[in-house]
């Protein structure tokens, strides 16, 4: 069986950029009762950039899959409420991603990227998984469930990625990339 690697992701400093919009758009109280939320995003996204060095290791990789699925719904959840960028109403953070296949870097100010970045990751994480488990006794069903489960992830994907702006997309970000990584995890 093969497996996609990781696309890799850079630590970001939320904190910063929220506290500064926060304090001055809504008050220094409500950014106190904020900040161990906003910790907690960068603390998850710290962790993230270590599932690399356990790309082969099933119990980590369980790990990570359910970290990449928090981080996917702190993404979604910073898109509903802030807005990223360089106007004076937005926070100035970029989320910084590497390409899976050639490591180029991808910068975007879109929180929705990065949850689409860390919806790939799980499913390699699926992927991962069902390459290294034990296959003994039920082993193959639950490899094959996996797999099946990284192959929808890949293939909803497609819908998501013609909604990225120019500079977003990247070879594992294309419709034809996401197509051929969902059939090979069916095949």
């Amino acid at each position: 069986m093969i497996a996609p690697d990781f696309r890799l992701c850079s630590p970001v400093d939320l904190r910063t950029g929220c506290k500064k919009y926060v304090e001055e758009n809504h008050g220094t109280e409500l950014w106190q009762n904020l900040e161990p939320q906003i910790a907690e995003v960068m603390a998850i996204k710290d962790q993230l950039g270590q599932a690399r060095a356990y790309k082969s290791d099933v119990e980590q990789l369980h790990k990570f899959k359910d970290l990449f699925c928090k981080n996917y719904n702190n993404s979604m959840l910073l898109n509903k409420y802030f807005t990223f960028g360089t106007g004076s109403t937005q926070i100035p953070v970029k989320f910084i991603w590497n390409d899976s296949f050639s490591g180029d870097q991808i910068k975007s100010f879109s929180p929705v990227f990065d949850a689409m970045s860390s919806k790939y990751n799980v499913g390699v994480c699926l992927a991962r998984i069902s390459c290294y488990m034990d296959l003994a006794g039920d082993g193959i069903k639950y490899a094959c469930k996996y797999m099946q489960q990284a192959a929808w992830i890949f293939e909803d994907l497609k819908k998501d990625v013609a909604s990225l702006r120019p500079g977003e997309t990247s070879s594992d970000f294309t419709a034809e990339g996401l197509s051929t990584l969902s059939s090979l995890m069916l095949a």
